[in-house]
């Protein structure tokens, strides 16, 4: 060591730890360990003189301690791993429609083995529906390990509202583009409930098979809009739209756990598409942190998130269900948020439940209460003259 030694070296010291006597007893005693003259650095061994150290310690260990060990080793310093099982493919069914397919290329280059349930129409309808539930039936057939992604809600979250204050959806042109002749809305509650209830078929079939988890809604017209046309989502501009965005998407991923759990379809979990996103590049603490991170990788187009978007929820969604398949559904999921809990109406309800005190003359009735059921209080006025029952015989109570 003191020929190896680089830098200076240190002045005498003296360390003092507590080892076992011997092998054969937990006895310690405390040993002084002193040096002098310690280099403050020492060049690595390559590989011929760490043979040396080893099989010298080697040989002092055995004929010190009769402790029976190796006597050949290897110490080739790049270690090769050969995999006695291969590997299994984590494999996935996605159902939907343009967001479903930009999703599966990643999935693929990631490894994945990906199956693909097209709904072509821009919004779920029964048609379409009957015709995934089908496929989707006989893909979990034949594959019935696989992950079932539904990524199909999107364009039932959005709407424009017209100057007579309809809501319509987005209308296609002759060139195929969409465009939303009105202020951009999200989907109220009663309507996106509506598309949920049509989806209710792939989402039997999927709970039969272990359930699956169904992507919310993610932003779309907020970097940028359908069209040159000021008339289309005029309300962009304003400078509360972005925190209307995605507060409206939030209450669209509580209107699906709040369908989800009084549906009885315990076994689909929810997860927000845009918490994917932006997990997977860092995370944001706040709403401005979340919107900042997705402009830098969104990309030009109104609807549809960069590539880069698409890859990053892949990476999150192998990452939850993991070598082992992963919570899929929510009575499994490690984040608890994720599981279909009570919908808020139910946890806040408009007028709660209230415990009253235990008088008898206070006309209310309730488990636990002492109350007088079967007559009126004007029938006991007149049978008892105008005497309320239930002291000194007075009145016949029940």
């Amino acid at each position: 060591m003191i020929d190896r030694g680089d830098g200076p070296v240190l002045s005498q010291f003296e360390e003092r730890i507590r080892l076992p006597v011997g092998l054969s007893t937990f006895e310690k005693k405390t040993w002084a360990v002193t040096g002098d003259c310690l280099p403050s650095a020492v060049k690595p061994f390559d590989e011929r003189a760490e043979e040396e150290l080893i099989q010298a310690l080697t040989v002092s260990i055995k004929s010190n301690h009769s402790i029976p060990l190796a006597e050949s080793f290897s110490f080739k310093r790049q270690l090769q791993l050969e995999s006695t099982t291969p590997s299994k493919k984590q494999e996935f069914i996605l159902v939907g429609a343009s967001h479903a397919a930009r999703l599966k290329t990643p999935l693929e280059e990631a490894g994945a083995l990906v199956h693909l349930v097209t709904m072509p129409s821009y919004a779920p309808n029964k048609g379409t529906v009957e015709r995934a539930t089908l496929e989707l039936e006989q893909l979990l057939v034949d594959t019935s390990a696989a992950k079932v992604v539904f990524f199909m809600m999107d364009n039932a979250g959005y709407y424009a509202k017209t100057e007579e204050g309809s809501l319509i959806p987005a209308r296609r042109d002759k060139a195929g583009a969409y465009h939303l002749e009105g202020e951009l809305v999200v989907a109220p509650k009663e309507m996106f409930s509506s598309s949920l209830k049509v989806c209710e078929p792939l989402f039997r079939a999927a709970e039969k098979s272990g359930g699956g988890v169904l992507l919310s809604p993610m932003p779309r017209y907020w970097t940028k809009s359908c069209c040159d046309d000021i008339e289309h989502a005029p309300n962009r501009s304003e400078a509360d739209f972005d925190q209307y965005l995605f507060t409206g998407l939030d209450g669209l991923r509580r209107h699906s756990k709040d369908f989800l759990f009084l549906h009885r379809l315990k076994n689909t979990a929810v997860l927000n598409s845009t918490q994917l996103m932006v997990d997977a590049v860092g995370g944001a603490k706040t709403m401005d942190e979340a919107v900042d991170c997705l402009r830098d990788t969104w990309g030009d187009d109104p609807v549809h998130p960069g590539a880069d978007c698409y890859t990053n929820m892949a990476e999150k969604l192998l990452q939850r269900f993991g070598e082992e398949g992963g919570p899929t559904t929510a009575s499994s999921a490690s984040d608890c948020s994720s599981a279909p809990k009570r919908p808020r109406w139910l946890e806040f309800p408009e007028q709660g439940v209230v415990q009253v005190a235990n008088n008898r003359n206070s006309g209310q009735r309730g488990r636990g209460h002492t109350h007088w059921r079967g007559r009126a209080s004007g029938y006991w006025q007149r049978r008892s003259g105008g005497r309320r029952p239930g002291n000194g015989g007075r009145g016949r109570p029940w």
